[in-house]
């Protein structure tokens, strides 16, 4: 997002960039708005406001880290569990 909006472009070009640099579940929040200035600024609101709450996702990401239970003994299962959900976080 911020790769896009710092380009020296005006923002009908940055709202495209912007629709082919997203992921897809990026794409289903603001693919409806208005191809216009308007449109790329009500896009970057939307980003912003459905994902820019940063704290909250570390908030999150901390609990989960934290929340993790200690492996006993050499199973293979419990430790690449624990593995996935601290890589993820």
């Amino acid at each position: 997002m911020a790769q896009v909006d710092r380009q020296p472009i005006n923002k009908v070009m940055k709202l495209g960039y912007l629709l082919q640099s997203v992921r897809e579940g990026f794409q289903e929040l603001i693919g409806n708005v208005l191809n216009n200035e308007e449109g790329y600024d009500r896009a970057l609101q939307l980003l912003r406001d459905e994902y820019g709450q940063e704290r909250t996702v570390i908030a999150a990401h901390a609990k989960d880290i934290i929340d993790l239970l200690a492996v006993k003994g050499a199973r293979y299962a419990k430790i690449r569990q624990f593995y996935d959900t601290l890589s993820i976080n």
